[in-house]
């Protein structure tokens, strides 16, 4: 897994080179190739207010360590290997603490 390495913000680049010349079958997911899943919000009333996280469905980084790709591989260790070898560029924003006003100010897209 690669996780964000920003609080909040925007996934402007993912540079995957390095990791997909490693053999085992590298393949790498992110929101640039996963497929769009027919998510469906759930308004009941006794859901906490906020939105549902959608991996891979879009570049907003809403939260560090947020999963932003994933590599799939013959082995873990290749795997983990890889993950390590992606760069990924972010255009950073100011986090925010108060729920209220981060539903706000949500990022976008």
């Amino acid at each position: 897994m690669v996780d964000a390495r920003i609080r909040r913000g925007r996934i402007t680049a993912i540079d995957t080179r390095a990791a997909l010349t490693q053999t085992g079958g590298l393949k790498m997911i992110s929101h640039l190739g996963a497929p769009k899943l027919p998510y469906k919000d759930n308004k009941a009333s006794n859901n906490p207010p906020g939105e549902r996280l959608r991996v891979f469905q879009d570049a907003k980084v809403r939260f560090h360590g947020q999963p932003v790709a994933v590599v799939v591989t013959t082995t873990l260790e290749a795997a983990q290997y890889g993950a390590g070898l992606i760069k990924v560029d972010y255009d950073a924003e100011k986090p925010s603490t108060d729920l209220d006003k981060a539903a706000a100010d949500k990022p976008t897209e």
